[in-house]
């Protein structure tokens, strides 16, 4: 064990050319050893092109053959559009229900994928639109799923797909589920900034008035399982937003936890990208962090967004790349998994390295530096721009150990020419 109390270890799963794999596992049940494994092929940027999925009834021991579950992942939706799922398939045990829990994105491109995007970073136009879902499978096996909806607006109807009274409203990007200190679930999603100026009282034009078309605010949400009527009542939280002089991309990929004490603490990525097709309005040379904003009233209200800090009241300067946050049961602790990068070269999305575990504050939620502990960087002879950016968890329920896997992209100058997907098994003193 490492002075830090953490140890890791690294084991390389597979090398392919052309495109990214990735690889994610969750058990099936909220307790016992059946698990499923996803495998995902991405050869676009933010598209995937392929998934397959397999399981194993003897915690990854022995597994079935893959099936193909990429029909359950695109649809079409007429006159070219496309839609796509993400995290559809409930996999997070919720002692509290018995159910199996996530928050799943319904992207809906219009006119389909490769036009969406290239009208979103060429023309800074909503061509794409995101919705959250509180997906969750009943003990039975029904699966359910419950817009995440903080302002008026109609649900999809797959008989019209194209109703701007859905498709305008309750925009939002998913974060992670975590769980409150009473059971609950606590879900934060990156909210159509306009929306949540509009809820807040504020003037978009005045906090955001670069691209508020494609950037997201803030909003906590708590599901509370009601099981006399077989659903989850969700509350929102007062928005938070960020001007585009801090985060010229607003808020991104949010994560939270509620600590020991009851304050609930959010950490987003932001962006110190200048950007001209967005008219972002950033000075060169604003330092890029991770954001955070903390809630000490059960996630009703949330201070404003400030850098998050260590113990040692330095900055956690981080390019813009999503984190998590991790509950080891082995220590009781809580930890954040993300990029920690060096300040004079954090721009924009880059550097994706290194990766870092660190423990969170019981208390008060800044990171503890002395636990700060690298799982993986840059190794000689690959290039600058690798990622250790792209990852999922799950903690494994025989050996207490929390499981990464990661693929590797950017390993040379082409992004795409060569990747590696790695597994790293993180190990905590008790």
């Amino acid at each position: 064990m490492s002075n830090t109390g953490i140890t890791v270890r690294g084991e390389k799963r597979l090398t392919c050319e052309g495109r990214e794999e990735l690889f994610s596992r969750w058990y099936a049940g909220v307790s016992g050893t059946h698990m499923f494994e996803q495998h995902d092929i991405q050869s676009e940027s933010d598209f995937v092109n392929g998934s397959e999925r397999r399981e194993s009834f003897d915690n990854g021991r022995t597994w079935s053959e893959y099936r193909n579950v990429y029909k359950e992942h695109l649809t079409a939706a007429g006159d070219n559009d496309e839609i796509e799922y993400y995290d559809f398939e409930p996999n997070i045990p919720d002692p509290a229900s018995g159910n199996l829990v996530t928050c799943g994105l319904m992207r809906y491109f219009i006119g389909g994928h490769i036009e969406a995007y290239r009208r979103m970073w060429g023309e800074a136009v909503n061509a794409y639109r995101d919705h959250s879902y509180l997906v969750y499978r009943l003990p039975d096996g029904e699966v359910r799923r419950q817009l995440i909806k903080y302002e008026d607006g109609a649900d999809y109807d797959p008989q019209d797909p194209h109703s701007a009274d859905y498709l305008d409203h309750n925009i939002s990007y998913f974060g992670t589920v975590s769980f409150a200190l009473n059971g609950d679930l606590l879900i934060p999603v990156g909210a159509d900034v306009r929306s949540c100026c509009r809820i807040l009282g504020l003037d978009v034009n005045e906090v955001f008035p670069s691209c508020p078309q494609i950037m997201c605010g803030v909003i906590v949400v708590r599901a509370r399982w009601m099981p006399d009527e077989g659903r989850y009542e969700l509350t929102y939280s007062r928005p938070q937003v960020i001007s585009d002089m801090l985060s010229s991309r607003g808020v991104c990929e949010p994560c939270v936890c509620e600590l020991p004490s009851g304050r609930i603490i959010v950490v987003f990525r932001g962006s110190n990208v200048q950007f001209p097709n967005w008219h972002t309005r950033i000075t060169p040379n604003t330092p890029g962090f991770k954001w955070f904003t903390v809630s000490d009233d059960g996630g009703k209200t949330f201070c404003p967004v400030m850098p998050w800090f260590f113990d040692t009241r330095e900055a956690v300067y981080s390019s813009a790349t999503l984190s998590y946050f991790f509950k080891s049961s082995a220590t009781g602790h809580t930890y954040w998994i993300g990029n920690i990068t060096d300040p004079k070269m954090t721009n924009g999305n880059y550097p994706r390295w290194p990766l870092y575990i660190c423990r969170v504050d019981d208390r008060y939620g800044y990171l503890l530096k002395d636990t700060l502990t690298e799982i993986d960087t840059r190794r000689e002879g690959e290039s600058d721009l690798v990622q250790l950016s792209n990852f999922s968890l799950m903690e494994n329920r025989e050996t207490k150990e929390l499981e990464v896997r990661l693929c590797k992209i950017g390993l040379t100058a082409d992004p795409w020419e060569r990747t590696e997907s790695w597994t790293y098994y993180i190990g905590f003193e008790r």
